[in-house]
């Protein structure tokens, strides 16, 4: 209640084992995803998120009001617990941080609850703690089911998604897997047979070079692989997506440093196979498996 009116609100409890929700059309799995990166970011919140029987919903002249979210965490570890405390200095330091609440007033007015001797205790935060607060949460992404992890992606293109101003990498080394495979099939065509472009004939008294049909097939490949003109600008769309997807899980969720790609890329460039062993592949390969596993994650399937 606030005041003599009812606060409508809904409540609910999220397993921590709990790794996918899947439902049938319809059953509240957008709202769930949607109501989760509201509560953790405060972007998109909307009059329209209310309860469409909230007594506060109105259009009156300087009354209009969003919704409010809260949230509880719980199950911290002792660095996330002296993250909130530098962030909140006032908690005094006997007690106990196991878990807390934010709740978000009006889209940007976060206060931050403490369970303290049976009470709860306000910590309303400014912008600069709000700013801090929001590297302690977890991030939220949004991945589209209908795209998959490509087969392989050039370590260049995920360095080259990492760094805006990055522009070492070659356009072959761009290239995914099946474009060089096709560059490299035409080149074996020159390879088993290098007359084709050297080829001299004999026209009147003069000779001349002459570059042989299947030749100019094999270079017209090579071409379009480079080009990508093989792909339909929705084909081309869908790559860059797929890209996009693994530079998200490797980078951005496993926290794989992109100078980290960058030496495995050197490594695999001049053959040091020793160094690949020990330091690159095995160690974006364990830092993947390390997130994954200290990690939670909660799929929503749409």
């Amino acid at each position: 209640m606030i005041g003599d009116t009812y606060y409508p609100y809904i409540q609910v409890s999220i397993d921590p084992k709990i790794t996918t929700i899947v439902g049938a059309n319809e059953s509240g799995k957008s709202h769930l995803l949607s109501a989760i990166e509201k509560a953790i970011s405060g972007k998109d919140i909307e009059r329209s998120d209310f309860c469409r029987y909230s007594p506060f919903f109105t259009v009156k002249h300087n009354e209009l009001k969003y919704p409010d979210f809260g949230s509880e965490w719980a199950d911290l570890k002792k660095p996330e617990q002296d993250s909130l405390r530098k962030i909140i200095p006032e908690i005094h330091r006997n007690t106990i941080i196991e878990n807390f609440f934010i709740f978000r007033n009006n889209v940007d007015s976060l206060t931050i609850y403490l369970p303290e001797k049976g009470e709860y205790t306000p910590y309303p935060i400014n912008e600069k703690q709000v700013i801090e607060l929001y590297k302690l949460l977890p991030k939220t992404f949004r991945i589209e089911s209908s795209i998959a992890l490509p087969s392989s992606v050039p370590i260049k293109k995920l360095v080259q998604l990492g760094q805006e101003n990055y522009l070492g990498g070659t356009k072959f080394e761009l290239l995914d897997r099946e474009q060089r495979s096709k560059i490299v099939d035409a080149l074996d065509v020159f390879s088993d047979n290098p007359e084709l472009i050297t080829k001299v004939r004999v026209y009147g008294n003069e000779n001349k070079e002459e570059i042989d049909h299947e030749a100019v097939t094999s270079i017209k490949s090579i071409i379009s692989s480079l080009d990508e003109v093989i792909l339909s600008p929705k084909e081309k769309e869908r790559r860059e997506k797929e890209f996009n997807l693994a530079y998200k899980l490797i980078c951005k969720i496993a926290k794989v440093d992109a100078n980290a790609l960058l030496d495995l890329a050197k490594a695999i460039k001049v053959s040091r196979h020793s160094y690949r062993k020990r330091l690159p592949i095995s160690s974006i390969d364990l830092q993947c498996v390390g997130v994954a596993r200290r990690k939670h994650y909660l799929l929503v399937l749409l």
